[in-house]
């Protein structure tokens, strides 16, 4: 899942341009389901995937929450939800993980991503909750095990906020070679979970375990 949406447009907010075209939040996630789509799509793996382009995650998850009370398939169908969202990115030598060790699969995601010479990093302020505030959090909490892959980051740094819902986050602004890295880093871990010869679940002792369990068992 990725949402396409931004903020739109805000004129209130001064300056010449105040449409919000959001290249970091999120045609830099919404690129990295498209990538994921066409992989997938040429190579196949152990588990059929559903891709969801969602909108109105700026407004509270809306999209994303609609897909999961309105699912095309029973969720206890559904093994894993792989987001792509953040907020943009002051590390390029890495891809950050919102969620990162509360599922079983995350050894195998880390080892993939690393693979291609990409550091695989924890969420750095965990305090802040970031893994509720994406839409990987619509299946989280029914208990369908998630994480959110999202662009190197190191904290909230001047360097993220320049561009962090600002009219100025603009495509020309990206350094593409990064880009690159952060779909095959995508790529890499859809693949891992899609051909994960066991279905994934919440780590023992996580929070949302017994409401998995619990989801699972229908």
């Amino acid at each position: 899942s990725a949402h396409y949406d931004h903020l739109g447009i805000d004129g209130s907010r001064g300056g010449v341009d105040s449409i919000f075209n959001g290249a970091r939040d999120n045609a830099m996630g919404t690129t990295a389901l498209l990538g994921v789509a066409r992989h997938l799509g040429a190579n196949p793996g152990r588990r059929p995937v559903i891709l969801i382009a969602v909108t109105a995650e700026e407004r509270g998850l809306l999209g994303s929450e609609y897909f999961a009370t309105n699912p095309w398939k029973p969720l206890n169908q559904i093994a894993f939800n792989l987001n792509f969202d953040g907020a943009g990115y002051d590390d390029t030598s890495s891809v950050t993980m919102n969620g990162y060790g509360r599922t079983t699969i995350q050894d195998k995601i880390d080892w993939a991503i690393a693979e291609l010479g990409i550091l695989p990093n924890p969420d750095p302020v965990p305090e802040m909750g970031l893994f509720q505030y994406s839409d990987n959090w619509s299946f989280a909490k029914r208990g369908i095990p998630a994480i959110n892959l999202a662009p190197g980051f190191k904290g909230f740094t001047p360097a993220l906020m320049k561009y962090y819902h600002q009219a100025g986050d603009h495509a020309d602004e990206l350094d593409f070679a990064y880009v690159t890295r952060y779909v095959k880093a995508a790529v890499a871990a859809a693949q891992e979970v899609v051909n994960a010869e066991m279905r994934p679940t919440w780590v023992e002792g996580d929070e949302l375990a017994p409401i998995g369990k619990e989801l699972y068992a229908k």
